[in-house]
This record gives C-alpha cells, sequence and structure tokens, in this order.
C-alpha cells in the first residue's frame, strides 16, 4: 500500500498525451474493450483513470479491467482486496500517458505557400543550416533537413530502400490510412476479408484489414473526431510519427519516409487529445507482437512506474521485436537545476527497460537541433537514453482533411518534439531488418548505438546522458557490411537465448599516466564510447574486462588499477554505469592487477578473477559476480614479485574455463592450468627462454579444425615487438612480429572475432610508451 501511495505522488505524461485505469469486479473486458473514459484535472492531465484498477493473472495475456467507486472505496483499499489472490501477478492503476507537441523559441520556420520550408532560422539570428538534398525525387525533399543529417541518402543509394516484408507498428492517435504519401505502405492483414463481418484469421478482431482502434474498439485505425473532442496537433501525431518512418519515398510527390518502403500498422492507443492508457498501450503490443510486427514506435510517456506494461514489453522483445520509445520533452535550456533529468525523473516506457541491470529491452530517443545541440525541451539521462535524433523543425505527412482548420494541407513542417526523433530510429531499425532481417533486436540496437556520431563536443555539460550519440544511418550500414555474418542477411528465425554473448566492439583501458577512460571500439578504429572509470586524480592506467557477470546476457566492463593504486574493482555497463565495485586485495596493499572474466567455477555465471601485477607476488583471487571472493590461491613461485599473467579458457572442452597462467617453477618458466580453487589441470613445458614472466597471454579456444586450444603470448617489456602462438603440449606454432621492431614496450592481448567469420582473431596494443595504436590478424597471422 505504501508503494502504490508512492508512485501515485508522480505524474504521467508523454510526447503527446494518453490514459489509465483501475477496476473493482464489474467488468472483465477481453481484447476488444476499451477501458472508459479518464475523470481529467482542468490541465488536461491526470495519473491514472478514477475508479479503475487492472489485474493481470498468471496465464492470461491481456490484464483484467475491474471498477470500482471512488467515493465508496479508496484505491488502495481495492488493490489489498485484489493482491493476495494466488493467481495474480500484479494489480495496479490504468496509468495515463501523453502524446505532448512542443513549439521552442530555439527554432522558427517560414513556410512557403505549398507548405514546406524555405528557411530554418536559429534564435541568434545568424546561423543557417544548409540542406543538401538527398537521393530521391520527392516533392518536398529538401525540407527534410534531418535526412542528411542522419546519413539515410547513401543507404538508399547502395543498400536498401526498404522492404514490404518489415512490418512498423505505430502505437499513436491513429494515422491517415488514404493519405496520398502513406497509402502504399499501408499495412494489410492479407488472411481478413474487408468488411465480411467475421474474424476470418481467427486472431481475435474482426475485419482489421489495417490494424485496430483500441479506443473505441473497430477495425478503423484512422484519427477520430468524437465526443471526447480533440486538438490539431493530436488527431494528426500518429501520421506525423507514421510519415517519418515510412511516407512512400521515391514516388515524385511530397516526402520520403526513412524507409520508403514498409508495412506500417495503424494500432490507435490514444485518443484525439492525446491521452491513452495502459490496458490500451498492452493490447496494442500484444497485437504487434501477434501480427507480425518487427519495429514497434510509441511516441507517448507517463510518468508512473508500470509493471503490466513492463511485461508486455518484456515479451515483446523476446519475441524479437525492435521497441522504439521517445524518452518526453521535460527539458528546459537550463541543466543546472536538473529539469528533464531522467535519472532523477524518470518517464515510461523509455525508461520501462532495466538499463542499470543490464536489461535494454526499448531504444530510448532523445532529440538534437540541427547543430546536434540537445533541443531545449528534450528529456536526458544516463540510462534511459540510447540515440538521439533530430527533432526540431520537422516537415512531414499529417491528416489531410479540408474541413478543419489546421489540416488543409497533406503536409506540414514545424513539429518539434522527442515524438518525432524516435520514429527516425524506428525508420532505421526498419531498413536494417529489410537490409539484414536475419539479426536479432539486440544486434539492431547494437549497430545502431554504436555507430553513431559523437555529440559530445556540443553538448559537453551533458557527457553520458545523450546515449551513444546522434543516429547515424550509413555509418550502422558501413558496419553491418564489414562485420554481420552471412547469416543475417538471410530471413530465418534466429533464437535469441544464446550462451555466447556476441560483440561488435572491443574495449581498451588507458595507461599509466593519463586519465582513466575506458574506450569502446569498433573492429576498423571508431570510437562507439568511452567514460571515466575512475576520478581524474587516478592516473595509474586501467586494467579492463568483459563479461557477464550479471548473468543477464548482457556483457558487462571491469576495471582496476593497471599499477600500484587503491583504487576499487568496478563494474559498468556498456553504456558507462556504474553497477557495483568492490576491493580486490586490502586498500593498503597498493598493487596494479590484471582482470579476467569467464565461468571458472562451472555455474554457468562468469566470474571476475583477479591477478596481482608487478610488484605483488603471484596470487590469484577469484569473486563472483556480486564481489565476494570465492577463492584465492598462488599460481607458481610465491616468492616472486613481478606479479601474474593469466588468462582464461576452456581448454579440455568440459565447459569450464581454466585459469592459464604464467608460471615460474623451479626457476623454469611454464604455462600452469588451474582450476578456480588453484588445483593443477595441466602443466605446459615450453621451449628454454621463449616466455619469461611478464609476458601477456590469452587462450584462443577451438583454434584449429580439431578443436584443439591455442596459447597466445605478446612481449613482455624489454623484448622486440612479437606474439608467439604455442600449441597445448608446449610447441612453438607461429611467431608473428607486431609494429615496429624496434618497439619494446610491451605487449597487451585480447582476442575477439573481428572480421564475424566465427573464428577469434588477435586484437594486440603497445603498453606504455608504445604509442596509442592496435593491429588485429587472425591466428594464421594474416
Amino acid at each position: 500500500m505504501k508503494r502504490i501511495a508512492i508512485f501515485l505522488t508522480a505524474f504521467v505524461m508523454i510526447i503527446f498525451p494518453l490514459e489509465s485505469a483501475f477496476s473493482y469486479t464489474v467488468e472483465t473486458p477481453r481484447w476488444g474493450v476499451s477501458a472508459p473514459d479518464a475523470t481529467r484535472r482542468t490541465n488536461g492531465a491526470s495519473l491514472q483513470i478514477p475508479g479503475q484498477v487492472l489485474v493481470q493473472k498468471k496465464g492470461e495475456a491481456v490484464p483484467e479491467l475491474y471498477l470500482f467507486d471512488p467515493a465508496q472505496q479508496t484505491l488502495d483499499d481495492v488493490i489489498n482486496q485484489l493482491k493476495h489472490a494466488s493467481d495474480v501477478i500484479h494489480v495496479q492503476p490504468n496509468f495515463d500517458y501523453d502524446a505532448v507537441e512542443t513549439r521552442p523559441w530555439r527554432v522558427s520556420i517560414d513556410e512557403t505557400p505549398q507548405g514546406g520550408v524555405s528557411t530554418v532560422m536559429y534564435g541568434d539570428n545568424t546561423s543557417f543550416h544548409t540542406v543538401a538534398t538527398a537521393v530521391s525525387n520527392d516533392q518536398f525533399i529538401s525540407d527534410q533537413t534531418y535526412l542528411d543529417q542522419i546519413h539515410v541518402g547513401p543507404v538508399w543509394d547502395h543498400a536498401t530502400r526498404g522492404s514490404h516484408e518489415v512490418v512498423v507498428a505505430v502505437i499513436d492517435t491513429g494515422l491517415d490510412i488514404d493519405h496520398p504519401d502513406l497509402i502504399d505502405n499501408i499495412w494489410t492483414n492479407k488472411d481478413e476479408i474487408e468488411n465480411n463481418g467475421i474474424d476470418d484469421d481467427n486472431n481475435g478482431f474482426i475485419d482489421d484489414r489495417h490494424g485496430w482502434d483500441f479506443n473505441h474498439n473497430t477495425y478503423q485505425p484512422e484519427a477520430k473526431l468524437d465526443s471526447k473532442g480533440y486538438t490539431v496537433e493530436a488527431l494528426t501525431h500518429g501520421t506525423v510519427v507514421a510519415g517519418i518512418i515510412g511516407a512512400r519515398g521515391n514516388n515524385g510527390i511530397g516526402v520520403t519516409g526513412i524507409a520508403q518502403t514498409v508495412q506500417l500498422m495503424g494500432l490507435k492507443a490514444l485518443n484525439g487529445l492525446g491521452h491513452g492508457n495502459t490496458l490500451d498501450v498492452v493490447k496494442a503490443i500484444m497485437y504487434a507482437k501477434e501480427n507480425g510486427a518487427d519495429v514497434i514506435n510509441m511516441s507517448f510517456v507517463g510518468h508512473l512506474k508500470d509493471d503490466i506494461l513492463k511485461d508486455a514489453i518484456r515479451d515483446a522483445y523476446e519475441s524479437g521485436i525492435i521497441i522504439v520509445a521517445a524518452v518526453g520533452n521535460d527539458g528546459a535550456s537550463d541543466t543546472s537545476d536538473d529539469v528533464g533529468d531522467l535519472d532523477i525523473n524518470p518517464l515510461y516506457p523509455g525508461c520501462i527497460d532495466e538499463k542499470v541491470a543490464g536489461k535494454n529491452w526499448i531504444l530510448g530517443v532523445a532529440s538534437v537541433d540541427q547543430k546536434d545541440r540537445r533541443s531545449r525541451f528534450s528529456s536526458f539521462g544516463t540510462t534511459c537514453v540510447d540515440l538521439v535524433a533530430p527533432g526540431e523543425g520537422i516537415f512531414n505527412t499529417q491528416i489531410w482533411n479540408a474541413s478543419i482548420g489546421g489540416l488543409e494541407k497533406a503536409y506540414r513542417g514545424n513539429w518539434n518534439g522527442t515524438s518525432f526523433a524516435a520514429p527516425m530510429v524506428a525508420g532505421a531499425a526498419a531498413l536494417i531488418k529489410s537490409y539484414a532481417p536475419g539479426l536479432s533486436a539486440k544486434e539492431v540496437y547494437d549497430y545502431l548505438v554504436y555507430n553513431a556520431d559523437d555529440i559530445v563536443g556540443k553538448n559537453s555539460e551533458l557527457t553520458g546522458k545523450l546515449g551513444f550519440g546522434r543516429l547515424s544511418i550509413e555509418k550502422a550500414f558501413t558496419s553491418i557490411d564489414t562485420y554481420a555474418p552471412a547469416s543475417a542477411f538471410v530471413s530465418a528465425y534466429v533464437s535469441r537465448q544464446k550462451k555466447v554473448i556476441e560483440r561488435s566492439f572491443f574495449v581498451a583501458g588507458a595507461g599509466q599516466g593519463m586519465d582513466p577512460w575506458v574506450r569502446l571500439w569498433s573492429y576498423d578504429g571508431i570510437l562507439q564510447h568511452e567514460f571515466l572509470a575512475y576520478d581524474k586524480t587516478m592516473k595509474a592506467g586501467v586494467s579492463v574486462a568483459l563479461g557477464d557477470v550479471n548473468n543477464d546476457n548482457e556483457l558487462e566492463i571491469i576495471t582496476g588499477p593497471a599499477t600500484p593504486a587503491v583504487s576499487p574493482v568496478r563494474v559498468f555497463n556498456l553504456k558507462g554505469v556504474l553497477l557495483k565495485e568492490f576491493q580486490a586485495f586490502p586498500s593498503h596493499i597498493k598493487i596494479g592487477i590484471h582482470i579476467a572474466s569467464g565461468d571458472v567455477l562451472g555455474n554457468s555465471k562468469d566470474a571476475i578473477v583477479i591477478g596481482a601485477g608487478n610488484g605483488g607476488g603471484p596470487m590469484i583471487r577469484v569473486f563472483n559476480g556480486d564481489g565476494e571472493m570465492v577463492s584465492q590461491f598462488f599460481a607458481g613461485d610465491r616468492a616472486g614479485r613481478q606479479g601474474i599473467s593469466f588468462a582464461l579458457g576452456d581448454t579440455d572442452g568440459n565447459g569450464i574455463d581454466e585459469i592459464g597462467a604464467i608460471t615460474s617453477i623451479a626457476k623454469k618458466n611454464t604455462i600452469t592450468f588451474y582450476n578456480a580453487y588453484g588445483g593443477v589441470e595441466r602443466v605446459t613445458s615450453v621451449q628454454e627462454g621463449a616466455l619469461p614472466l611478464g609476458r601477456d597471454i590469452v587462450i584462443a579456444e577451438n583454434a584449429v579444425d580439431t578443436g584443439e586450444a591455442r596459447i597466445i603470448t605478446g612481449s613482455a617489456q624489454g623484448e622486440q615487438a612479437d606474439v608467439k602462438i604455442f600449441s597445448l603440449d608446449g610447441r612453438m606454432v607461429k611467431t608473428i612480429p607486431l609494429f615496429n621492431r624496434l618497439l619494446k614496450s610491451g605487449i597487451t592481448l585480447t582476442l575477439a572475432d573481428a572480421n564475424a567469420d566465427g573464428k577469434k582473431d588477435i586484437i594486440a596494443t603497445p603498453r606504455r610508451g608504445g604509442g596509442p595504436q592496435a593491429q588485429m590478424f587472425d591466428l594464421d597471422g594474416k
């Protein structure tokens, strides 16, 4: 009861408006039944629909709607009566969501008589943006200034303009399915016969040829004028969003969508005032999932945590659907008082997933202007925002109805809001699915976010709070062409419950004497993201490792000091958000550490393995994902003070990683393989002098056709720069010279499938004094 009361002190709203509901035992709606109207506050906003409660039961796809009389019962009393049933999962209000359009002072647009944009002018009256027309013959394409900003033209020319095989569900205020620039891209349910009054495909909806209106329980998904009232902005909101995603392109009229060819599934969950509710939104998501949507766009927000909506979104994502949401227009020009900071005041559904726990079900999108500066209205935050896209002065389709003032023309400009930034990302996702249909939702997310254009320099006060940068469709496609496996270009169902987490980047930590940056790089050397792992006063360098230490099928970054320091081991998500920290050694012991992560405990969870660095003894400690020490042991001669070089790998094929360390036993250097508790599994002796202490080591599993692993070492400080590859029995297989042979700084190694051929490749970087460079090559030295 206390928790519900706390939630109700929040407020709900979005990039245009929605609604909410609660209930008692009066009514249990099926798929097609909409919740009654809310009684709204005088300012048009409410937290939930009075007198309504939603109950989610085990085994039931759709939550039940219960009605009660607020004059007779309190909300808390009703929830308490309903929540104790054994089959109940959630009991909550039917929360309110809003689609909100804004008109910030920064942009003014002079419309031509035809509705086009002649000039886009910034508030200082001195800066003008020159538009380079993308390659498409649409009448008003020069007014779509954002197309060049997100670099979609080269993709149209060289990769794809979209596909009718891809379906994007637009959950919004309805869309004009007869609009001349949308009609050819409207989704059609081929299993349903039009207007025969029969549910031909047995999906629970009669005559749903082009989608569904969940407000009015009808097969017509268009925006409607009814007794609830309307505003022109809200009425046409869904049509603007749909046009940005997929207006038919290169057809000689009007505008173009990001995906010029696509299917737009109209799902009306918001009314003509822009208000909607949990129940209708959840039913729309379920309809999209069960009727073949590849992408869902949600340009609306609410202020209240919504567990039923969260479950629906998670279910859709896990079924393979890409989900894009606007993050809201709660920002202001001055960010010093935290106005618009989603870390403090989250908005939903953009913040509904659990990114802090490594679960990223939604691509949250904020807005920037034409110079890549955060739009003053746009919300921001470290965990809710994945990308930004243009959201000011947007010119696109609108409802065309000559009898309604403001809708006399088929196109209109000066749309501003994160509502209109989100569909650019949804359109980009649709292009990717057209081109590489075999990619999973997570893989599409990765290609989009890790190939965004860096805008930190233009938004320095919001470092880390605008996601990975501004959408760049061209860079995403370049990365797909370079790294996506052949299977990505074949349309087939792919299971997403993988034990092995694939990645399209590697991680590097700064060297000694530098600020403690951690940077994510693509394999072609493009910086994807960066963050400070420690305070800038820490100059010891940063050791890094990747591992799924949260056991959530998402990689985390583990860091520690590379040279003597007292800084803790820290665990971050890929966006640089700190998840946990702990001390690997007592704080009075100042040594650097080496880090690795893998399943050394045999519990299908990645542990964190820490080894002492130079100056420490050959101590190895094993920690679980919570930072609790499980074991510790000495690897080799405990009197040594050169630390320990080690790597993890399953060399015997039993599914459990061993700890392979370069050890000195009886003054002879060997590679000794230990289990997590210090038990010796294998000892590999190598040629005399070939393995001095201080060489870095990695282990490549299944490195050859026979399935045998390879031991790979990088030169120690003072040695000529090279990589030596050994078989498990100690035979030297190959020596690969690196960089300039005069370079003697020592080499650090990591392994990754850099060219997506299913085989591990070697990434080598010099240690301190060797310069900020990297070389990548396969196990044959190519």
